[in-house]
């Protein structure tokens, strides 16, 4: 990426490991909220960064709720060591106790991209019909 934030949707699909048709999707849902510009066909530049958001009217002097840890808009290791606490953890509950309305993506952005990101890092598999789980 260049130093104005200027990206390819194959460039982004490549580093976060997602397909390119998401990427594309997600850069027009980006442009429509002035997120990001398309100066050419195929390239992205970024006006401002959605994930900087203020704190809502009357909270000001409150810490925002997301907070940016290495992969993303939760700290990591808090949902990590939930997991290892509850596991097997379901996607549910691990949703309901992190994700909240005050976070700057949805449920299922937040999910795809940083909590299963963050258990899998951990080491972490998805067992069909149990959950998210540890296995040694």
């Amino acid at each position: 990426m260049s130093e104005r934030g200027r990206v390819t949707p194959s460039w982004i699909a490549d580093e976060r490991d997602l397909s390119r048709a998401y990427v594309s999707q997600r850069l027009k849902r980006l442009k429509e909220h002035g997120h990001v510009e398309q100066p050419y066909r195929g390239l992205w530049d970024l006006v401002d960064d959605p994930r900087e958001t203020a704190p809502a009217p009357g909270r000001e002097d409150e810490t925002p709720t997301p907070q940016v840890s290495g992969s993303g808009f939760h700290d990591a290791d808090a949902v990590v060591e939930w997991a290892r606490e509850h596991q097997p953890a379901g996607r549910a509950e691990i949703v309901s106790e992190f994700h909240d309305d005050s976070l700057p993506v949805n449920e299922k952005t937040w999910w795809e991209n940083y909590a299963r990101e963050s258990l899998k890092e951990a080491g972490f598999e998805f067992v069909r019909n149990q959950g998210w789980q540890k296995l040694d």
